[in-house]
């Protein structure tokens, strides 16, 4: 830097001359240009492994590796764990040569599980080298200690977040004030700030979430600036064209280390914690009934892993009204991405933690662990955490927290086949959404009282209400609730035999491409429609693929449901045999989730433009209700009308209109036909 001056004397000098020059810094002189180097490219861990070795990362790691151990050899096992390590250490050329000289006495996997914590085993560097580059904390080091105080505290605040940040959420996790401050807890009411959500309407800012010409001074956008000529963060644009800013994973544990020698750690995780709390209450409680579901999930995606840091931190320490707040508003957002296993682990121990705190805040996380407990298959945990949930938010007045518990005990209602109660439920969801003029809670009730009569074989009926449901939804411009009541009239459709109406429906949910959980029904649709086209092998890639998400997601499909899956799967069978199911069934299984769409997409599309002169026959089977279907497989396993009556809890006149509908749907004369129907479409 001290020969800046003589540099621009030179470019006075000599107007032909170009300089070229290596620096930490830019020298900030006239007609500079700054060409940033960046960490090496990084292969991709589904690459080949020729597509590995041609990595610039994997092969300075080779290069230096193979000086330390001559008699290294490369194989399809440890060239990915190498890539691996290239990964964890961010391309750094540095930290990639200093791990490679472990070699001489790590294996590349020993060396890959001591990257836990990265600093100390990047050391031991030639000793003709600088001291700075003999280790990777002293490397990190040389560019820190070049700061002053402020732009150390700012770094060190810095590496508190995960997977990236703004402007915003560094203004106000790392404002500069001493350690010792006390912490701004704001004061908000957690059910009153949500209640605002299902509007669409702007919420208040939330402490510290003020914009960047209010936050944002010029002296933090200076130290922002100097953080990034040391090359100790970086900028990337976010999904929604924001700017973000990052820090790679060796110099973030260089911060921590810092951090925690500051004696900062505390109050600026605290503040963390705080900060994400107000982000996901601001865009993720009540996320289908939000208008811009696609936007508030997009935003919440590029905060994923700040929110788990979040969690992590609060729970490690004591959980507290912030934790059960984060973990209970972010249910939704977790179910319509299919993180089902880790929502449920953290409502685990929300629900453990809740006693004792505010009574919205109880009810808040009953309602969200049923909602998770629902989508996991586990009706009856379901209906606990639902009805707990219900009585607390009556008990607290709270009207729109009474709609979402009735809504979820509905859903229960009817995975139980109770179709009398979840009407019930849902008519008095619709009766309060009416009453506070909730149009687009009203619409949802629409849609889920039509859902009820669909899975009763009231199809009239059913195609009603989804009608009035959908007029709702494009009125209030709510895209995700008119793609997911056109999802349910594309299954009526089916029923129907109009193929080319439910392919075209389905297009609009599988055009969702965050809703993670919706795409296993979108496929499932399109499988029946498949084999209502006789097109078996693509029904078989289909279901394959709905296997493999549902896995993904951690999802336990209800007994009616998996007999709808297995009968579609004999039909396939019956029309390919068994080793053409099996291969095609593969080929789906090992469809990523974006590949499945996009394939579902593409084979709706082209159903949907085929000119048909005549409706494809629809199997039988698929024309038949959750309920049918369970009518059926108890008939077949011997029992009365009594029996089936007690065992799933309706009169007996129920089960013999519902035995009415099977015999006219499948054009059976009888219990014993029935019953070898049953086992001839392997409904048991």
């Amino acid at each position: 830097m001290e020969a800046a001056h003589l540099i621009r004397e030179l470019l006075d000098s000599c107007p032909r001359l170009a300089v070229l020059v290596t620096s930490r810094k830019l020298l900030r002189l006239a007609g500079e240009t700054a060409v940033p180097v960046y960490p090496l490219p990084l292969p991709d861990h589904l690459t080949s492994l020729a597509e590995i070795l041609a990595s610039d990362a994997v092969q300075l790691f080779l290069a230096r590796a193979t000086t330390a151990d001559p008699h290294l050899a490369v194989t399809e096992t440890n060239a990915r764990v190498i890539a691996q390590i290239c990964r964890r250490l961010g391309g750094l050329p540095l930290a990639i040569e200093l791990a490679a000289a472990r070699c001489r006495i790590l294996s590349p996997p020993a060396i890959l599980s001591r990257l836990e914590v990265r600093l100390p085993l990047l050391g031991g560097g030639p000793r003709d080298q600088p001291a700075r580059l003999r280790t990777m904390r002293d490397a990190i080091a040389w560019s820190y200690d070049v700061l002053d105080p402020a732009q150390q505290r700012l770094f060190r605040c810095l590496s508190v977040f995960v997977g990236g940040f703004t402007i915003e959420a560094a203004s106000a996790v790392c404002e500069l004030r001493p350690a010792s401050s006390p912490l701004p807890h704001p004061k908000v009411s957690w059910s009153g700030r949500v209640t605002h959500a299902w509007r669409g309407a702007s919420l208040p800012d939330e402490p510290g979430m003020s914009s960047p010409a209010q936050s944002s001074s010029a002296v933090l956008l200076d130290e922002f600036t100097s953080l990034l000529d040391q090359s100790l963060i970086y900028r990337f644009d976010g999904d929604a064209g924001e700017p973000r800013f990052g820090m790679l994973e060796t110099i973030r544990e260089f911060g921590l280390e810092r951090l925690a020698a500051c004696h900062e750690a505390d109050v600026t995780r605290d503040l963390h914690m705080t900060y994400f709390t107000t982000v996901a209450e601001k865009h993720a409680p009540y996320l289908p009934w939000q208008v811009e579901v696609g936007a508030a999930v997009a935003r919440l995606d590029a905060e994923l892993d700040n929110f788990r840091a979040a969690l992590a931190w609060s729970a490690k320490r004591d959980p507290s009204d912030s934790f059960l707040r984060l973990a209970a508003a972010l249910e939704s957002f977790w179910i319509r991405r299919g993180f089902l296993a880790e929502a449920r682990a953290w409502l685990d121990s929300a629900l453990e933690s809740c006693l004792g705190a505010p009574v919205p805040l109880q009810a808040a996380v009953a309602r969200a662990a049923a909602w998770v407990a629902r989508h996991r298959g586990d009706p009856d945990l379901a209906q606990a955490f639902g009805a707990a949930g219900l009585v607390l938010s009556r008990h607290e007045g709270d009207s729109v927290a009474v709609i979402h518990a009735l809504t979820i005990l509905g859903f229960v209602a009817e995975d139980r086949g109770e179709f009398p109660h979840a009407i019930a439920l849902h008519q008095e969801a619709l009766t309060l959404g009416l009453r506070l003029d909730l149009p687009v809670w009203v619409a949802w009730s629409m849609r889920n009282l039509g859902r009820v009569c669909h899975l009763q074989g009231d199809l009239d009926s059913a195609e009603r209400w989804l009608v009035d449901s959908l007029n709702l939804f494009q009125r209030e411009y709510h895209l995700f609730g008119a793609a997911y009541v056109q999802s349910e009239l594309a299954e009526v459709a089916l029923i129907k035999g109009d193929v080319r109406r439910a392919a075209m429906l389905w297009q609009h949910r599988l055009a969702l491409s965050w809703d993670e959980w919706g795409l296993q029904w979108c496929l499932e649709g399109l499988g029946a429609i498949a084999l209502a086209c006789r097109e078996a092998e693509c029904a078989a890639r289909l279901l394959g693929a709905v296997a493999a998400h549902c896995q993904r997601m951690g999802v336990d499909r209800t007994p009616a449901q998996q007999a709808r899956m297995n009968h579609m799967i004999e039909q396939v069978r019956l029309s390919l045999g068994e080793a053409a199911l099996w291969t095609a069934w593969e080929a789906g299984w090992r469809l990523t989730a974006a590949e499945a769409r996009a394939a579902g997409l593409q084979f709706a599309r082209k159903i949907a433009m085929r000119p048909w002169q005549d409706k494809p026959a629809v199997d039988s089977v698929l024309s038949l209700t959750r309920r049918e279907l369970e009518i059926v497989r108890l008939v077949a396993t011997g029992r009365s009308n009594q029996e089936i009556a007690e065992m799933l809890c309706i009169s007996i006149p129920t089960v013999k209109r519902h035995l009415t509908n099977v015999f006219g749907k499948i054009g059976l004369p009888s219990r014993s036909a029935l019953t070898a129907y049953a086992f001839r479409h392997g409904l048991l």
